[in-house]
């Protein structure tokens, strides 16, 4: 290892689209609206959104963004905040299947 690893408290958001979904509409909501809204919530050091490509076990899912907090107490605190509750009430009727999971993440740097 090159770098000490680095630890952060990650908030995990996996979904799916409701049926019938115009995907483009979607895509512009979510882009337009629904990420500057959760790039504001507080505390944040990264903010990363990816679409899933593949399935290779299970039903799978539409995107996963994370965010991730230098601590558990401030990703909680981000989650319960007016900007945290606001972001939670624009994905209302956006969403199905949605999961949420709050994790530790280590970040191991490789020596390549």
């Amino acid at each position: 290892m090159s770098k000490e690893p680095q630890t952060f408290a990650k908030w995990v958001v996996i979904w799916n689209l409701p049926p019938d979904t115009d995907v483009e509409a979607w895509e512009e909501w979510y882009w337009g609206h629904h990420v500057p809204l959760a790039i504001k919530m507080p505390g944040q050091v990264k903010y990363t959104v990816s679409k899933v490509e593949h399935v290779m076990y299970g039903a799978g899912y539409y995107r996963i963004a994370e965010q991730f907090f230098p601590d558990m107490d401030t990703l909680l605190a981000s989650i319960n905040s007016p900007e945290g509750k606001a972001v939670a009430d624009d994905a209302g009727e956006f969403v199905v299947d949605l999961q949420l999971l709050a994790s530790v993440e280590t970040d191991v740097a490789l020596d390549n």
